[in-house]
């Protein structure tokens, strides 16, 4: 996306989706993503660091955050449930749903057993 079209884009307020498949080139957005692994498995890369991951997992994306995803190649299909957000969503700058939000700092992976 050419940073122009970065510029002008809005964020969404809220949104909730299923796809097949995960961007497999580096991204950024304007929204935080809760990323729910319904099938599959494979390796989630974001800034310089990487995790396995598998069905079951939960994965936590920071705002502007460069982030994608490689499948592994004998597994079986991906599919993923996005939850995509902007902060603006729980408020004003003011709303202490808001600020308490802004200011924890949430563990990247939740891993199911």
């Amino acid at each position: 996306m050419a940073k122009e079209e970065q510029i002008k884009r809005q964020p969404v307020s809220l949104q909730l989706l299923f796809q097949k498949g995960y961007a497999e080139e580096p991204l950024r957005q304007l929204e935080y993503e809760i990323l729910y692994i319904e099938n599959g498995r494979g390796d989630f890369f974001w800034d310089n660091y990487s995790d396995n991951v598998n069905k079951g997992d939960i994965i936590f994306i920071n705002s502007f955050e460069e982030h994608y995803f490689r499948a592994e190649k004998s597994g079986e299909a991906c599919g993923f449930y996005r939850f995509l957000f902007d902060v603006s969503a729980l408020g004003p700058a003011e709303d202490p749903c808001r600020r308490f939000f802004e200011e924890i700092r949430l563990c990247r992976f939740l891993k199911m057993p």
